[in-house]
């Protein structure tokens, strides 16, 4: 089975146009429809990068350092001691 992906507009009839020229063998197709919306990303993007600041993280191995200098550092109250005991409460049904 090919997978196409398609850029189009629905006109005000609700007529789907699709701007692209496609071979396609005759026959049933499927057709799934996904909206865009325009949103400047640039502009959110500038924005996310500002409030999150860059997070460096000591590790050896490449990947681990990367996927954690994308996750949030734990709060300063956070008491692992206290989370360990909530999760075994709750495990066990204590």
């Amino acid at each position: 089975m090919q997978v196409y992906k398609l850029k189009g507009t629905v006109d005000r009839f609700g007529n789907l146009i699709i701007k692209e020229p496609i071979q396609l063998p005759p026959g049933e197709v499927e057709v799934r429809l996904q909206s865009i919306e325009s949103v400047d990303t640039s502009a959110s993007k500038i924005e996310m990068d500002m409030t999150k600041p860059d997070r460096q993280v000591e590790c050896s191995v490449p990947i681990l350092k990367e996927w954690l200098e994308l996750t949030e550092p734990a709060p300063p109250d956070f008491d692992d001691d206290q989370a360990k005991w909530d999760y075994l409460k709750e495990k066990y049904n204590l």
